[in-house]
């Protein structure tokens, strides 16, 4: 299927009007999809849920690094741009 031919389809499928779910819909996708998970075994203390914590915070200490960095650069090019 082309790209041309795939917008077209998502245009007449659109023009037709937006489609509506019925009464709890949402509720039968949640419980179908939660019914489809291996149950959850919960401890109180695991060190691989404390490792994955740690590097979950490092992780996003990290990408937080890098974005602060990346808008810094950014606002001194379009200083040195303006000026």
């Amino acid at each position: 299927m082309a790209v041309d031919e795939q917008q077209d389809w998502v245009d007449r499928a659109m023009a037709q009007g937006a489609w509506e779910p019925p009464d709890g819909f949402t509720s039968r996708v949640v419980v179908a999809s939660m019914a489809v998970l291996p149950p959850r075994r919960i401890r109180t203390f695991s060190l691989e849920g404390l490792r994955a914590t740690v590097t979950g915070i490092g992780d996003s200490m990290r990408a937080r690094l890098e974005m602060s960095t990346w808008v810094l650069t950014q606002y001194r090019d379009l200083l040195f741009r303006s000026g």
